[in-house]
């Protein structure tokens, strides 16, 4: 029996392939044809943990017969990579009504353009796929269109990275969740939500993935304990909301911000990076100080051994604290897995000083990435002991920077002058 999944269905089937597990010993595909419906399906995952999906099949109904089986996961998750792009998937299955059942493919995407046949013996279909897409248990789920859910995806990018976020409907508010600490923040007026709604990262990219793939204009939520799932009639995924009952019960931190500061992030990134690889001493050290006053920035580094001092073009500095200059020491090594790019505008980059309602400090870092606007909360703290010896190095610097400066503008002169005299002595 062969079985044609149109080339328009490849990404539907892709999303239930990619949640294959191979680390799990049960990590078969199970196969479900119905040969009323004239459909097929597949479902994978770890019970409750699956993802579905089901769609016509291409071929006369008489030739169908009901199949419920599975198929290893290490070769259903290669399925698709063995047809080329825009072309449809082909499966063959035989020996159905008998022992074994095998399902057989042609592949096709040889570099040398030859064929290969491959084929792989079937199993029984996985009991947990089955209570999967036949549970009778429907809990009360909430209809939104594919545009308020992009929307609601859309608003959760821009506050990436977060370990939990919540759009509360009749609070008003999003209530987001870093390295353990909360806090609140307006919910745009744009976003139409159907209920309030808690997403982490993963599920924000698997809906993100479900309304690109996605035909229909309605998606189907319901939150069911420490479950979210997802429904269209074509495609069902069902999420993990691990934690979240722990997220509920966390108090949002109330912070003000003391100081302000937009500078080329990337730039600062690079020189943590250049003193922590190439500096063995200064990676144990593991601690650097930042610098800031009303138009200055500074990343120093201060150990046994060297001194260090890397002034930064600041292009604006708020400080609601008013002083002469601050010094800060934070870890270089909590900047390693932020997420910068080297942008054309660097100014829309910034690093904010937090002050909570305790008196504690931390670093929040607002920058951009793949066109997404991020947030990164680092721990900080004011240790202005290094403070006058900073300032010293700064001043220093400065009158290098005027020194460096008269000497251009003394060469610039010298040549403007031999030149002018070259012309007069070629007159003569």
């Amino acid at each position: 029996m062969k079985i044609i999944i149109p080339a328009n269905k490849r990404a539907l089937l892709d999303a239930v392939l990619k949640r294959i597990n191979t680390k799990y010993q049960n990590n078969a595909v199970t196969v479900i044809i119905n040969k009323i419906n004239g459909t097929i399906q597949f479902i994978s995952g770890q019970f409750p943990l699956c993802s579905e999906c089901s769609f016509p099949i291409s071929q006369h109904l008489s030739e169908l017969k009901d199949v419920k089986l599975s198929i290893d996961g290490s070769f259903a998750k290669q399925i698709t990579h063995y047809f080329s792009e825009g072309q449809d998937i082909e499966l063959k299955f035989k020996n159905i009504g008998s022992d074994p059942v095998f399902v057989e493919l042609v592949d096709t995407t040889s570099i040398a353009n030859d064929l290969a046949i491959r084929s792989c013996k079937c199993q029984t279909a996985q009991d947990m796929h089955i209570t999967y897409v036949t549970d009778p248990h429907n809990p009360p789920c909430m209809t939104v269109t594919k545009t308020d859910v992009e929307q609601i995806v859309n608003a959760a990018a821009k506050n990436l990275p977060f370990e939990f976020i919540e759009f509360n409907k009749e609070k008003k508010y999003i209530r987001i969740q870093r390295q353990d600490t909360v806090e609140d923040k307006l919910l745009p007026e744009e976003i139409t939500l159907p209920g309030t709604l808690v997403f982490t990262a993963t599920i924000k990219e698997q809906v993100e993935q479900l309304c690109q793939i996605t035909s229909s204009n309605q998606i189907e939520i319901t939150q069911e304990n420490e479950n979210m799932i997802f429904k269209t009639p074509e495609y069902s995924l069902t999420c993990s909301l691990a934690g979240v009952q722990e997220f509920y019960r966390k108090t949002p931190v109330t912070s003000k911000i003391i100081k302000s500061v937009a500078l080329n992030l990337f730039t600062l990134k690079e020189e943590l990076k250049h003193c922590v690889d190439l500096y063995p001493q200064i990676k144990t050290h593991n601690t650097v100080l930042f610098y800031l006053n009303e138009d200055n920035a500074a990343i120093v580094v201060l150990t046994d051994y060297y001194e260090f001092i890397h002034p930064m073009y600041v292009f604006k500095v708020i400080n609601e604290e008013k002083d002469s200059g601050s010094l800060f020491t934070f870890s270089p090594r909590d900047f390693k897995d932020i997420q910068i790019e080297n942008s054309n505008e660097p100014q829309k980059s910034r690093l904010e000083i937090l002050k909570d309602s305790h008196g504690k400090l931390s670093l929040r870092i607002c920058c951009w990435f793949k066109k997404t606007h991020r947030y990164y909360t680092l721990a900080i703290e004011n240790d202005e002991r290094e403070l006058d010896k900073v300032k010293t190095m700064l001043n220093d610097i400065k009158q290098k920077q005027v020194q460096k400066k008269l000497q251009k503008q003394a060469n610039t002169t010298s040549q403007a002058q031999k030149r002018q005299g070259e012309l007069f002595d070629f007159g003569i």
